[in-house]
């Protein structure tokens, strides 16, 4: 749910003039708004009954460098549109709530948040008011697993030179409470450098180890989970000159089965999810300008 930032510099001392390091440059005081575009799919069948649904949503998010030290940086990010359109299901309206909440996180120089502030008034967020709702959300999506995902954001830069044509990868292990842990493959791929922006390919894969599908609190558990990725597909966009990226797109089809025990009574589901998603970077904020 939140936008990829990286910066791409031709390396000033001990790299080839064919090679470009791609790192971070944030500024003190900087403000810049990122906006994202998704369509969601879900083909699902319910005990044997197909339903389908089709989300649209938008997001704009507002960043501010509150400060950059040589050992930190801190980052302020506010939600200033979250918007919801579906088809098919009924959807929470989560945009409300979300709007105007903000994370304020702190990044080592490697740029791990090894502090964030707003997690539990996110839960809020999600939850609506459900006491139930906000347990769950906790146990699936624990404070470690939002820190990493924000942490992935500034994350996807190699720790070398490369030159056009050089990949490199990253590899991530999430902890989502019942659920399991969710391992990805991220491959990256310089293909060209032109007119000061950088252009990479990137391709993925995701899997899920499941976990025990319960925990106290919950009045359901969830077992038979499996997790597969068809496709993982992206491209980004990097602006040499403004110092951060410029777009990014990503493509991923997802094939989900479970069976969730309520009551003693087992429902089992069945899921494909498809999602596009188009991310940009502006100066300006696009509700205004």
């Amino acid at each position: 749910m939140f936008v990829a930032t990286v910066m791409a510099l031709l390396c000033h001392v001990g790299v080839a003039a064919d090679q470009y390091r791609l790192e971070w440059k944030l500024r003190e005081g900087e403000t810049f708004y990122a906006v994202t575009d998704l369509k969601m799919t879900q083909n699902m069948e319910i005990m044997g009954n197909p339903v389908e649904q089709t989300v649209k949503a938008r997001a704009v998010i507002r960043f501010r460098i509150k400060s950059v030290t040589s050992k930190e940086t801190v980052a302020e990010m506010t939600y200033l549109l979250q918007k919801f359109e579906g088809e098919g299901v009924p959807l929470p309206d989560l945009g409300k709530e979300l709007e105007k909440f903000t994370f304020i996180a702190t990044l080592d120089k490697d740029y791990n948040v090894t502090k964030l502030e707003g997690y539990e008034k996110f839960l809020e967020a999600l939850a609506q008011g459900d006491p139930m709702m906000a347990n769950f959300m906790r146990l699936v999506l624990p404070e470690p697993a939002v820190r990493q995902s924000i942490g992935q954001t500034f994350a996807v830069v190699p720790n070398r030179p490369i030159s056009i044509g050089d990949n490199y990868e990253r590899k991530d292990k999430m902890v989502l409470g019942p659920l399991g842990t969710a391992e990805t493959l991220m491959e990256y791929k310089l293909d060209k450098v032109d007119d000061q922006k950088a252009y990479l390919s990137i391709k993925g894969s995701l899997k899920l180890t499941p976990g025990k599908g319960e925990a106290a609190g919950l009045p359901f558990k969830i077992s038979d989970i499996k997790l597969k990725s068809e496709k993982f597909n992206g491209q980004m966009i990097f602006d040499m000159q403004a110092g951060r990226l410029a777009e990014t797109r990503a493509q991923l089809t997802l094939n989900m089965s479970m069976a969730v025990d309520v009551g003693g009574q087992k429902l089992e589901l069945q899921m494909q999810q498809k999602m596009d998603s188009v991310t940009r970077i502006t100066n300006n904020n696009p509700l205004k300008d």
